[in-house]
């Protein structure tokens, strides 16, 4: 047998029941059974607006279910409870009747409901209500814009007591504004453009209730900016003033297909764009502010400009001593007109540059080339925004002639000067055995770690067919002078042989007294102090004094050297006459540097 028909079978033998609240129990009607007891759990106090908890129990043996149960209060609602609850339930305690000027009011509490015996049960209790602040207000909504406002509804729950009016705050300034009850409308005429925090609290006889929180926009959003751009390789992009009716901007962002690019100041009307892709881009503006972005302009489309694209492969033809090279345009100039043309006679097998030229056209001679040698040519284009890659001529050719004899020589007027030293490269040229004068010499560089050589400049041969040229060389540099042949002499090219100028740091360095004047005789005691200027000196190094002990030099102290300046101090501990100078550590491009001696006397 089910439980169900189990209750139904005990209730049928049921003799009375009870129903007991808060200790009063009302009386069932009798049956066989002994009697059912239930509880209605229902608070002594309550506020008005509290969410209350119903518990309708049977703590004893309970065979019957509950049926069609109510809660009502006197002068208040009646809540429907569903068919066979879980006997918990949860009202909100409202519109009950008012009550004294010190919100109290007590109700009688009915709980009304039947059984499965179809028996009816009723319970009563009185229940003391408190009034309570009003709850929040309902349905709020803000309207952007000149002009802007608030409005809302009444709080569902007044908390027993009419609304008497409502108080606006603005912005958390502490200052608030007395709404009417019937009102519930606040206008923010009067202030600043921009957005604004709005706080709306109802009131009632017992108080300030919950508030709500909303922004609201004052003014206009700034409308989308006009945009132009000009330029060629970087273009310029500008827009007109907003209108001061709108909100103010805090930046304007541009952006090229929809990536943002750059951000400029709001008081900015235009920026230079330096690092757009190659190709077509739509350039878009937006004006941005506390409270989001403005629409975006209407977009502008820049082809942005790119290197040319490589030439064909050149066509190259022998001549005298020379080479006659031609090449079509490139297919596409990037948008920019080609300015010049590159071209590069190569080694064939080493590719190093052997000589050189630049073209306007789209054909040259590259000049001064060994007959009978063979040579690689290779053409670049080139325009505002960069060098196209290299195209190779599909063999290798060898100038025709047989140019007379060149004869070049090459000195350096010292291979291990200072930093500061102007070095002079010098030496004879001769064609045919006979001095020449007039002729150029060209004189090509190459700094240690460096792939290629690079021209330093021209000398110009005398009537002895001597020349000379000078520079001061920071690091240590390959040398070489070169003769690229004369179409009028019928003379070959000639090279010297590679030198080595190999510079050392430049020292200077003094004894001085702790105020910093010259001084070579100090007492026994003394501090002598050695400021140290290193020009070339390599991050790190250290500036080494040493003194001459016999054929030897003895390092005495040392310091690290700064921005090229370093301080060394020595105190003697003894009277003589001391040789000193001042070391200072090279590296892999420039040689150790050692400054002039100098005595000091200690007496």
């Amino acid at each position: 047998m089910s439980s169900r028909l189990l209750r139904r079978a005990a209730a049928a033998l049921a003799v009375s029941v009870a129903l007991v609240s808060g200790g009063l129990v009302t009386a069932a009607p009798a049956s066989a059974l002994s009697p059912v007891t239930y509880t209605v759990d229902v608070p002594d106090r309550v506020w008005v607006g509290q969410w209350i908890d119903l518990g309708l129990a049977c703590p004893s043996t309970c065979p019957i279910g509950v049926l069609d149960a109510t809660v009502s209060i006197a002068g208040g609602p009646t809540l429907e409870l569903p068919a066979e609850p879980d006997y918990t339930t949860s009202w909100q305690v409202d519109g009950v009747t008012a009550g004294d000027d010190d919100g109290i009011v007590t109700h009688v509490v009915t709980v009304s409901f039947t059984d499965e015996t179809g028996s009816a049960r009723t319970l009563t209790k009185t229940v003391r209500f408190d009034k309570d602040n009003p709850q929040q207000p309902e349905n709020v909504s803000v309207t952007d814009g000149d002009s802007a406002q608030v409005t809302w509804d009444a709080p569902l729950i007044d908390g027993g007591s009419p609304i008497t009016n409502y108080y606006v705050e603005v912005d958390g300034s502490g200052q608030w504004k007395n709404v009417a009850a019937a009102d519930r409308l606040f206008s923010l005429s009067g202030w600043p453009t921009g957005p604004h925090t709005v706080r709306v609290v109802p009131v009632n006889y017992y108080g300030w209730g919950s508030s709500v929180v909303v922004t609201v926009v004052k003014g206009v959003m700034p409308p989308a900016p006009s945009v132009s751009i000009s330029g060629t390789t970087a273009p310029t992009v500008s827009w007109a003033a907003l209108p001061s009716t709108s909100i103010k901007p805090t930046a304007f962002a541009v952006y090229a297909d929809g990536y943002e690019v750059a951000r400029v100041a709001a008081g900015a009307t235009s920026v230079t764009l330096t690092s757009l892709d190659p190709g077509p881009q739509d350039i878009t503006v937006a004006a941005l502010t506390t409270w989001g972005p403005s629409t975006e302009s209407s977009p502008v489309t820049w082809v942005q400009p790119s290197a040319p694209s490589a030439v064909d492969t050149p066509a190259v033809a022998p001549a005298v001593d020379s080479l006659s090279v031609s090449w079509n345009a490139p297919s596409s100039d990037g948008g920019l007109a080609v300015s010049s043309y590159l071209v590069r006679a190569l080694d064939p097998a080493t590719r190093t540059v052997l000589s050189s030229t630049t073209a306007t056209g789209t054909s040259t001679t590259i000049t001064g080339l060994i007959a009978g040698a063979p040579y690689l040519v290779s053409v670049a284009a080139k325009n505002a925004m960069g060098t196209s890659g290299w195209t190779d001529a599909a063999d290798a050719v060898a100038p025709t002639g047989s140019a007379v004899a060149s004869s070049l020589t090459a000195k350096v007027s010292t291979s291990s000067p200072t930093t500061t030293t102007k070095v002079y490269v010098s030496g004879v040229l001769t064609v045919s055995g006979k001095v020449e004068t007039g002729q150029k010499v060209s004189v090509f560089v190459k700094p240690a770690g460096a792939a290629s050589w690079t021209l330093a400049g021209t000398a110009t041969a005398g009537s002895t067919g001597a020349w000379s040229f000078g520079r001061v060389f920071s690091s240590t540099t390959a040398v070489q002078a070169r003769f690229f042949g004369s179409t009028s002499l019928d003379a070959k090219p000639a090279a010297s042989a590679p030198l080595t100028v190999a510079p050392s740091v430049s020292v200077t360095a003094r004894s001085t007294t702790t105020s910093g004047a010259s001084r070579t005789t100090f007492k026994l005691g003394s501090t002598v102090l050695v400021p140290v200027v290193a020009v070339a000196a390599p991050a790190g190094a250290k500036a080494t004094l040493q003194r001459k002990y016999g054929t030897r030099w003895i390092t005495i102290t040392s310091a690290t050297v700064v921005s090229g300046k370093a301080r060394l101090t020595w105190k003697p501990a003894s009277r003589a006459t001391f040789p000193l100078r001042v070391v200072v550590g090279g590296s892999s491009t420039v040689k150790t540097g050692y400054s002039r001696a100098f005595n000091v006397r200690i007496y």
